[in-house]
């Protein structure tokens, strides 16, 4: 009977020892998962920092180009005032000719 209980107590010990191992194991597999995960996330972010940088640099461009083209279509058309002016003026006295 006490080698039997020897027996079982080794046997425990061992289990005992079997399931710490394997529980570090667990623990530094999901540890290492973790990490991976955190450094893929990281990764993901800084791509996506990116992407929207890229995206607000061009609509910045395109926003310069908007306002440049508007102030050429102005100065485009303060180029006409005069003669838009001029054009009025003798619509004016053409109908009050006519009248």
């Amino acid at each position: 009977m006490e080698d039997e209980l020897r027996q079982i107590r080794q046997q425990m010990a061992s289990d005992f020892d079997f399931n710490c191992l394997a529980f570090k194991d667990m623990g530094k597999q999901f540890r290492s998962g973790m990490d991976q995960a955190a450094a893929a996330l990281q990764s993901l972010a800084r791509e996506m920092e990116e992407r929207f940088n890229q995206v607000e640099g061009r609509m910045r461009l395109q926003e310069h180009r908007l306002t440049r083209m508007f102030e050429v279509v102005e100065a485009s058309v303060d180029g006409w005032k005069p003669e838009v002016k001029d054009i009025k003026a003798r619509l004016a006295r053409l109908e009050q000719q006519a009248s």
